[in-house]
């Protein structure tokens, strides 16, 4: 294949900027929210401990917002939960109420690890009790599988005749069915 042009040059009758765009997800409808995010925000930026309650419930617990993280237009907290005892993950839409303490803070645990939380195209949530799991995809849908990076632990095999295992450690098999189910 052959370059008519060298140098990268581009013509100037080009509108790059309408023949490239990024599509992300559509966010999540957070109309109303604006406060609820902004005292979440407050209190990942200053480390203030906080007191969450969530939709549906009437008590409130003890919550260390350690991270906010966005995932497919949905925006999550990650921190510690007094309430489970353990770092956990809350999709905000859930948060019915987070007040930041003007007085109590936290400290993030050094061996706190952000990405441990993120799990590629199945979510965010807690890295509990993983298990390994293994897909085996048909020819006509290998090429799909090997030309992303599904998960940070994804191993990937292909066999003789061209399809594909995949096999990753994950904790929630709910995300992993969806995704599996949507190839049909």
């Amino acid at each position: 294949l052959a370059r008519a042009r060298a140098g990268g040059d581009i013509p100037t009758d080009q509108k790059l900027e309408e023949r490239f765009r990024y599509a992300p997800f559509p966010p999540r409808g957070y109309a109303g929210r604006g406060e609820l995010l902004d005292e979440l925000f407050r209190a990942v930026a200053e480390n203030r401990e906080t007191e969450a309650r969530l939709a549906g419930e009437t008590s409130p617990f003890v919550f260390h917002p350690y991270a906010l993280v966005i995932w497919r237009g949905e925006v999550f907290a990650v921190g510690f939960s007094e309430r489970e005892g353990r770092v956990d993950v809350f999709a905000v839409e859930r948060i019915a109420e987070a007040v930041p303490s003007e007085k109590r803070r936290f400290m993030v645990p050094d061996d706190f690890d952000l990405g441990a939380y993120l799990h590629g195209a199945f979510g965010v949530h807690a890295p509990l009790a993983p298990e390994r799991v293994t897909v085996e995809f048909d020819v006509a849908t290998a090429p799909e599988i090997r030309a992303r990076r599904w998960h940070p632990s994804q191993r990937l095999a292909t066999a003789p005749d061209g399809r594909v295992r995949l096999s990753f450690l994950v904790s929630d098999l709910a995300a992993v069915r969806t995704w599996v189910l949507g190839f049909g």
